[in-house]
């Protein structure tokens, strides 16, 4: 399968899921306490800079682009820790 198809299915599934929501969040009850601005902004702010760098195709930024660690031919040990960790 091509890359872009890969990056078609993904978009896809994002669009299905806020779909999803925006059906089930209009058969749900009002917010009874509203939070405050500042509080909200704590947290989305950070999201959306998140997706922005992470999903932001069209920035170029050569620090972003740059390994930490180089290249090894050692398996990367991060997959098999999280695999590892979690319970069976």
């Amino acid at each position: 399968m091509r890359p872009e198809a890969y990056r078609h299915i993904i978009l896809a599934l994002w669009l299905a899921w806020a779909l999803y929501w925006l059906i089930s969040a209009l058969s749900n009850k009002a917010t009874a306490r509203r939070e405050s601005l500042a509080s909200r902004l704590s947290y989305v702010l950070p999201a959306l800079v998140a997706a922005v760098l992470i999903g932001g195709r069209h920035f170029h930024w050569a620090w972003l682009d740059a390994r930490l660690w180089p290249s090894s031919s050692a398996p990367d040990p991060m997959p098999t820790c999280a695999t590892r960790s979690t319970p069976a």
